[in-house]
């Protein structure tokens, strides 16, 4: 099975990850998955590996120029270098002792942050360019975000890690702990942008936290609520978060209730402690284009406005987030067989879609209302 996937910055790589499900659950070896490094180009596997344990997150990145795979376990983050001899793991960064488990990492580079800069208009505050962190040549950033559990409260707090790792030998030269304000909810899913980051979890919880130059406290908390009055029902629970090429938009995937545009810049002008308000939050039209059921996942183009997801209702949505409208809906649903698209990662450009499923991986083409 199909969990889990990223292109590389190049596109010219493709990282999956699938999960062994042919003995029963309650197995040991039913959790054991394997990381497949694919040339789609040359359509070939480049690499490949095989732990018995499950990797839930996949992310790609580059270190004193050489590529590199991160992968998040429960209690671990791997980091895979390409040798000639395949891929070589690493343990990079390992669970406390009162640490549950770990949900959600990315990779916070320089040139990450300058390559989302749009025009002149998008420049960098004087904070971020000087921040050690992200600007550092000899050194790179991973945002992690966990549930960890203490022996005086039962309760589980949210924290983010800001590691730092060295480029030349892949190690940690640092990190620091962030403690998430206590409100209800953990933690999910977050995203990395040129102002800062966003973390989002259960009960409608939503932190936002910005850039500073104290190293020792690299960013500081602007807002963070359960996210209560924009909405009807239940407060939703967010469980991914992607972010625009340009850094000024976030979309946010709220499970078994839809898609929502956020605006950034008026969450870091509007400063304060309270809940967030409506207009900052944008549901994307769900007239006749929603899914039947839980969206499973989603991905957003790095240099097109599209939003690609894909639900247990057997379909494939690509979404135009300026526009706010469905651009095409693909069905995949064949009668007595199931097909149920598991995960779904955008190639850069926007022209590819590649969608996981149970038994393949298929290529999409994205052609003018319809996938090909």
């Amino acid at each position: 099975m199909f969990i889990t996937m990223a292109w590389s910055a190049d596109s010219k790589r493709l990282v999956v990850v699938t999960a062994d499900r042919s003995r029963p659950s309650g197995e040991r070896s039913a959790d054991k998955s394997s990381l497949l490094l694919w040339q789609w180009e040359k359509d070939r596997i480049e690499a490949s590996s095989t732990l018995a344990v499950r990797m839930n997150k996949v992310r790609t990145s580059s270190l004193n120029g050489k590529f590199c795979v991160s992968t998040l376990e429960q209690q671990h983050i791997k980091l895979w270098l390409l040798e000639e001899t395949g891929l070589r793991a690493q343990t990079l960064f390992s669970t406390q002792e009162n640490c549950d488990y770990f949900v959600d990492h990315q990779w916070a580079h320089s040139e990450l942050i300058n390559n989302r800069r749009v025009g002149k208009q998008e420049k960098l505050t004087s904070d971020l360019t000087e921040h050690p962190g992200l600007n550092s040549q000899s050194s790179s950033q991973i945002i992690l975000a966990a549930t960890t559990h203490s022996k005086q409260n039962t309760e589980p707090r949210n924290v983010i890690f800001v590691i730092e790792v060295a480029k030349s030998s892949p190690c940690i030269e640092r990190s620091s702990k962030i403690e998430v304000p206590a409100v209800e909810g953990h933690l999910q899913a977050l995203a990395i942008h040129s102002r800062g980051f966003c973390v989002a979890g259960t009960l409608g919880l939503f932190a936002v936290y910005e850039c500073q130059k104290d190293r020792g406290c690299p960013y500081a908390l602007l807002r963070c609520s359960n996210v209560v009055s924009v909405f009807e029902g239940p407060s939703p629970t967010w469980s991914e978060l992607a972010m625009t090429t340009s850094g000024a938009v976030l979309v946010a995937r709220a499970k078994n209730s839809g898609l929502y545009s956020i605006n950034l810049e008026q969450l870091y002008t509007s400063r304060g402690s309270g809940d967030f308000s409506s207009e900052g939050f944008v549901s994307l039209p769900q007239k006749n284009s929603v899914h039947e059921g839980a969206i499973l996942g989603m991905d957003i183009s790095v240099h097109k406005p599209l939003v690609a997801t894909c639900g247990v209702d057997n379909t494939i949505r690509v979404y135009d987030y300026t526009r706010k409208c469905c651009e095409l809906i693909h069905d995949d649903s064949k009668p007595g067989c199931e097909n149920t698209p598991n995960c779904i990662s955008l190639h850069p450009c926007g022209l590819q879609l590649a969608v996981g499923y149970a038994e393949c991986l298929r290529l999409f083409s994205i052609l003018f209302r319809t996938l090909k």
